[in-house]
């Protein structure tokens, strides 16, 4: 049988308990404290690395390391941006966003119609993440990033605009799963070097910059609203005109590009 408790045991258990618990509290306020004040920190750095891989594939770019020199990590500043209005927030974090998670999200994304859905993408976030690239005075280039479904993947990429929007400085293709050889052939220079020069929209402010494919032929005659697209690679090819339009478009960052014709970005 056991011995029954005396009042000295159980206070010998109570102060166990007491000062397990009061460990406890310190460990969780130390936690948390860590985590408020490391945030900042982390975030910063996260900052950083992306601007970093970003400089590094912009400057691997010919168009793009001619036309804005030596990139540095200070020239680039990323911006969270409201798609519906074009304006800025502040409320959302840009170096922890992920455009993609966030459409899976009914609370962070919208239906996309699908009369409207040339990206093929069904849903959209309701925020996107630009790169302003500057010397200290307004922006010299937007980096706009785009996706959507080419013919059998989904095809990532960034589109790098003049400052006012309406000029490719050059088309980055960084993730696909497109056929090798084939469809593959959209992240080539060959046909990446088409893209510099070509206007967005034109004076009336129509968006007309589009790719040709074989099927339809040139809906467009104009040679500086349009990308021939790949013999071979139709689908793919495709695939990346409708994302470039429809991102650039009424229902991505039209209103962003809106706001950047009219000098409205400082």
């Amino acid at each position: 049988m056991s011995e029954p408790t005396t009042p000295r045991s159980r206070r010998s258990t109570w102060s166990t308990l007491l000062v397990s618990l009061a460990v406890c509290l310190g460990c969780s306020l130390v936690v948390s404290v860590a985590t408020v004040v490391l945030r900042p920190i982390q975030l910063e750095h996260r900052r950083a690395a992306r601007n970093a891989r970003l400089a590094d594939i912009l400057g691997r770019q010919p168009a793009l390391k001619e036309l804005l020199g030596d990139l540095t990590t200070a020239s680039l500043e990323e911006r969270v941006v409201d798609l519906a209005t074009g304006a800025f927030v502040t409320d959302v974090e840009p170096a922890g966003f992920d455009p993609l998670k966030a459409a899976a999200e009914p609370s962070t994304s919208r239906a996309v119609p699908p009369e409207r859905d040339l990206a093929r993408i069904k849903r959209q976030a309701l925020h996107g993440v630009v790169t302003l690239v500057s010397r200290g005075g307004a922006p010299e280039a937007l980096i706009v990033p785009i996706y959507g479904r080419g013919y059998g993947s989904i095809i990532r990429g960034s589109i790098a605009l003049s400052g006012d929007g309406n000029t490719v400085i050059g088309l980055l293709i960084s993730d696909h799963g497109e056929t090798p050889g084939i469809g593959s052939e959209i992240t080539e220079e060959d046909w990446t070097s088409l893209w510099p020069g070509k206007k967005v929209r034109d004076e009336s402010g129509k968006l007309r910059l589009h790719v040709v494919v074989e099927e339809t032929g040139a809906p467009d005659d104009d040679e500086a609203f349009h990308v021939d697209g790949i013999s071979g690679a139709t689908r793919s090819t495709e695939g990346v005109g409708h994302m470039v339009q429809f991102w650039l478009g009424d229902d991505g960052y039209g209103p962003f590009l809106a706001r950047a014709r009219e000098g409205a970005l400082r």
